[in-house]
């Protein structure tokens, strides 16, 4: 599938990028965001609550559980977000810089992870760093696949997730700055049949943005 262009750059869809390397340890470290948005004039996006390290070695049920207890709205929130100052770039924007799942939520609104496409895409730099991988979907019956543009489209998805190597992503410099995008529909009409596109463009760097 060739690269889609939003307003900002070109990315890459998840699908694109190689899975996560067999034999590597797998991340012991979730960080969980959930994300909002008002309108006052223009829509604007920002975390409205999070927690930036959950030990999943601890965690009930390790990550399916942490999952689960997110799209369920059962999970307790430790960082009240929207009272941090901005963080740079975008309000969106997310300091990584270890190996971490980053887990998005989108607070109950008229609105949805992308139906047809994955839920996030990368920058070329982001891809070419090799430090992104397995973008996952949940639906509203708490599965989590990766999209497949063979099957059908599913709506009903407030959760996704991915993986995000912060150490590989920094590299000799110590500091990275990679183009992320979200992807949503937005929801209208009766029965909320109509959907209207979206990109979100937060980046994921360190130093920088929201969390540690």
């Amino acid at each position: 599938m060739a690269m889609r262009t939003d307003r900002r750059m070109r990315t890459v869809p998840f699908e694109e990028l190689g899975p996560f390397p067999a034999g590597q340890n797998r991340p012991v470290i979730a960080t969980v965001r959930e994300i909002d948005a008002e309108v006052d004039g223009d829509i604007s996006f920002f975390f409205s609550r999070g927690t930036f390290a959950v030990d999943l070695r601890t965690y009930g049920g390790g990550l399916p559980g942490l999952v689960e207890d997110v799209r369920a709205g059962t999970f307790q929130y430790v960082d009240n977000l929207s009272s941090r100052p901005q963080p740079p770039m975008t309000p969106l924007s997310l300091n990584n810089q270890r190996l971490s799942y980053v887990i998005y939520k989108l607070r109950s609104r008229n609105w949805q992870f992308a139906r047809k496409h994955p839920p996030f895409s990368i920058g070329k730099k982001g891809k070419d760093a090799n430090a992104y991988f397995e973008a996952m979907r949940v639906d509203r019956h708490g599965v989590a696949e990766p999209v497949d543009p063979l099957k059908a489209a599913k709506d009903g998805s407030m959760v996704a997730y991915f993986i995000a190597d912060g150490a590989k992503a920094t590299g000799f410099t110590g500091r990275y700055v990679h183009a992320l995008n979200v992807h949503v529909d937005l929801l209208f009409g009766s029965g909320g049949r109509g959907y209207m596109p979206l990109v979100i463009d937060p980046d994921v760097r360190h130093p920088g943005g929201s969390g540690a």
